[in-house]
C-alpha cells in the first residue's frame, strides 16, 4: 500500500491501485507499507532512504548494521525505527528466511546521532 502525499488526500477515489506494483522506496512526499522477505545467507548493502522507517520483525532473525559499525540482532517481535539512517541488513541463518513489515513515511533534514 502506498500514498503520494502525507497527509494522504482521502477526499477522492484514487486513479491508481494503491496495492499494485510500486517502487519500495517512498516518493519525496508519500508513504509505503510493505513486507520484505530476506533469504537465508543474504545481505542488503549499506543504503539510506529519505524516510522515517518503522520495521517490525515478523519471522526469523536479522542483523542491522549502522554506518558507524554498530550492529544489533533483531528477532521476531522487535521493532526498529530509522531516520534516514545509512544501514545494512544481514540474514546470517543458513536456511531461514526473515519476514519484516515496513512502514515508510517521507522525511527531510534528518539529523542522525548514531
Amino acid at each position: 500500500w502506498w500514498t503520494d502525499s502525507v497527509p494522504a488526500d482521502c477526499s477522492t477515489a484514487t486513479d491508481e491501485d494503491p496495492t499494485g506494483h510500486r517502487d519500495f522506496l517512498v516518493s519525496n512526499k508519500g508513504s509505503v507499507a510493505t513486507f520484505v522477505w530476506t533469504p537465508p545467507n543474504a545481505a542488503v548493502p549499506m543504503h539510506t532512504t529519505k524516510s522515517i522507517d518503522y520495521g517490525l520483525i515478523l519471522e526469523g532473525e536479522i542483523e542491522l548494521e549502522l554506518e558507524n559499525g554498530d550492529k544489533t540482532v533483531l528477532k521476531a517481535g522487535n521493532l526498529v525505527i530509522q531516520r534516514e539512517t545509512n544501514h545494512a541488513w544481514y540474514n546470517r541463518h543458513p536456511t531461514q528466511w526473515v519476514k519484516i513489515f515496513f512502514g515508510l513515511v517521507a522525511s527531510t533534514n534528518a539529523v542522525n546521532d548514531a
